[in-house]
C-alpha cells in the first residue's frame, strides 16, 4: 500500500499501525477507557477466509473489541443467534460501568423477510448481553445511532419505512432498562441500501440535534439536521439541498454552532436557526471526494475520512460494482482550513473508511472495509509540528493520589475560561457526584467524601475535549 499525504505548511502525521481482518466490515469505532477500541459492524457467513475469494452467504450484527494495538480481544454477535437472520450494528458506545450500547437492525424472521427490525441492545465489558429491545412491526424499521441521556436512559434515531425510498424519521427513548419510554416520526428519511440516515449530534441545553439524510417531496434525498426537546417534540428542521446528497455525523461546537458534513461538504452551523455560516467541499484535482465520517477535535476543528476515487464519481453505491476506492482522511481547522488529507491508495483493493475518531491521546483511529468483504483499522500518530494541539491543551485533570482516601479530591487546571462537565460514576454505574459549570481560567479544586469502597470512573468534558480516570477509594 502507498500512503500519499499532502501537507500544508509543517503539520502532518504518520500511519502508527494497521490491520485487516477477513470476513467483516466495520461501520463504527470509538475508543474505550482503557484506550483500546469498540467497534459496531457485521460479521459475514462465508465459504472462503481468503480476503482475495470471498463467497458471501449472508451477514450477522457484530461488535469487536480491540486492544490499543489493535488485537482483537473478542468479538460477539449481537442479535439473531436463535434463527438465521442477517443484520447489521450500526453504532456502539462505551457506557460508564465499562460495558456498551449498541443500535442497529436485523431481518424479521428468516434471512429472505423482506422488513428489517432495529434493536437496541445493552452488553456487559466482556460482551454479554444484558438486554435487547427490538421492534416487531411489519415495517423497514433500522436503528443508526444512540447516545446515554444525560439524566439516564438512551436515545435512539433511525429511519422507518413502509416502502423503499419512502419513509420517516425515527425518535426513541428508552430507561435504563431498554423499555421504551416514547417514539417520535416525522419526515421523509433516505434509507435504501447502504445510506447513513441518522446521528444523535448533542443531547445538551434540553435539547437533541439530530443530523442525516432525508427527502423533501421526491429524489434525490438532502442533507438534514433537525433540533428535538427532550421529549422527542420536532422544534425545527432544516433540508440542505445545496450542499450533497447524504448528511453525516455532527459535533456540538462552543458559541452556539455545530460542525456537521454531508458526503461531499464541512458546513459550520448555527444550532439555533440552522443556518450555514461556513463550508468547505471537499474535492480537489481529479479526485472524487466522498466523506463517511467526522469527528470534532481538541482544537475545535474536525477530521473527517471516507473515500477518494481517481476515475470520478462512482455509478453505484456497491463497491463491487465500482472501479477500486482508495482509503482518504482529512484535517480541517477550526476555521473550516485544509491542515492536511492523506490518500491511502492500494490498486489492487477497494479501501474505505467508515468511521474516524480522534484520541485522547491526540492521534486517529479510522475504520473501514478493505476488499469490500475484510474490516480495516487504521491507527495514525498525533500531529506534529507547528499549529498542532495537545489534547490536554486547555484543561488538566488530576487527582493528589491513586488509590485515594476520602475526601476524593479532583483538581481541575484552565488555561482558558470555559464550561466543564464532571460526572463521577461508581463501578456498577450509579451517579456518585456532578457539576455542570463555566469556570474561569485557572485552578479548581471538587471535594467527594460520600463514596463508597471500590473502583470509581470519573468524566470530565469541556467543548470537544475529554478526560477519563479511574480510581479506588479505600
Amino acid at each position: 500500500m502507498t500512503a500519499f499525504c499532502l501537507i500544508l505548511g509543517v503539520i502532518s502525521t504518520s500511519i502508527v499501525w494497521e490491520r485487516t481482518y477477513p470476513g467483516c466490515v466495520f461501520i463504527d469505532v470509538h475508543e474505550t477507557s482503557d484506550h483500546g477500541f469498540i467497534i459496531a459492524g457485521k460479521h459475514y457467513v462465508v465459504d472462503n477466509h481468503n480476503l482475495e475469494q470471498i463467497e458471501v452467504r449472508g451477514y450477522k450484527a457484530y461488535l469487536y473489541r480491540f486492544s490499543d494495538i489493535g488485537d482483537l480481544l473478542w468479538s460477539t454477535q449481537v442479535i439473531g443467534k436463535d434463527h438465521n437472520c442477517s443484520g447489521l450494528t450500526e453504532w456502539v458506545e462505551e457506557l460508564p460501568d465499562g460495558g456498551y450500547i449498541a443500535t442497529g437492525y436485523f431481518n424479521g424472521s428468516t434471512a429472505s423477510d423482506a422488513y428489517k427490525n432495529f434493536f437496541l441492545a445493552r452488553l456487559s465489558s466482556n460482551g454479554d448481553i444484558i438486554w435487547i429491545s427490538q421492534g416487531e412491526s411489519k415495517e423497514d424499521e433500522r436503528g443508526y445511532a444512540v447516545s446515554p441521556m444525560p439524566g439516564g436512559g438512551f436515545a435512539v434515531v433511525g429511519a422507518c419505512n413502509q416502502a423503499p425510498g419512502d419513509g420517516t424519521f425515527m425518535f426513541m427513548l428508552f430507561d435504563e432498562d431498554g423499555s421504551q419510554l416514547c417514539r417520535t416520526e416525522w419526515g421523509q428519511a433516505a434509507c435504501e441500501g447502504s445510506s447513513s440516515t441518522g446521528y444523535i449530534v448533542s443531547t445538551e441545553n434540553d435539547r437533541i440535534l439530530l443530523s442525516g439524510s432525508g427527502y423533501n417531496g421526491s429524489w434525490p434525498p438532502y442533507p438534514i439536521q433537525a433540533c428535538l426537546s427532550p421529549v422527542g417534540e420536532l422544534l425545527w428542521c432544516r433540508y440542505y439541498h445545496d450542499y450533497g446528497l447524504w448528511g453525516r455525523e455532527s459535533y456540538m461546537g462552543q458559541d452556539g454552532y455545530c460542525l456537521f458534513c454531508t458526503n461531499r461538504y464541512a458546513l459550520k452551523v448555527d444550532t439555533t436557526s440552522g443556518d450555514v455560516l461556513d463550508q468547505y467541499q471537499f474535492e480537489y484535482n481529479m479526485f472524487f471526494e466522498s466523506i463517511n465520517s467526522l469527528d470534532m477535535t481538541h482544537d475545535g476543528g474536525l477530521i473527517a475520512a471516507g473515500y477518494c476515487d481517481y476515475n470520478g464519481p462512482p455509478q453505484k453505491s456497491d463497491l463491487l460494482n465500482s472501479q477500486p476506492f482508495d482509503g482518504w482522511i482529512v484535517r480541517l481547522s477550526d476555521e473550516l482550513q485544509l491542515m492536511w488529507r492523506e490518500h491511502l491508495d492500494d490498486a489492487s483493493h477497494d479501501q474505505v473508511f467508515n468511521s474516524v475518531r480522534q484520541l485522547s491521546t491526540g492521534g486517529y483511529i479510522a475504520a473501514g472495509e478493505y476488499s469490500s468483504k475484510g474490516g480495516w483499522l487504521v491507527r495514525f500518530e498525533p500531529e506534529v509540528g507547528i499549529g498542532s494541539i495537545s489534547p490536554s491543551e486547555g484543561l488538566e485533570v488530576s487527582m493528589g493520589s491513586n488509590p485515594v482516601s476520602l475526601p476524593a479530591i479532583i483538581e481541575i487546571d484552565l488555561s482558558l475560561p470555559a464550561r466543564v462537565e464532571l460526572d463521577l460514576y461508581d463501578i456498577s454505574g450509579r451517579l456518585m457526584g456532578s457539576v455542570d459549570s463555566f469556570l474561569e481560567t485557572g485552578f479548581h479544586r471538587f471535594e467527594f467524601d460520600d463514596l463508597q469502597h471500590g473502583m470509581h470512573l470519573l468524566f470530565v468534558r469541556s467543548g470537544n475535549r475529554r478526560t477519563i480516570l479511574r480510581f479506588m477509594v479505600l
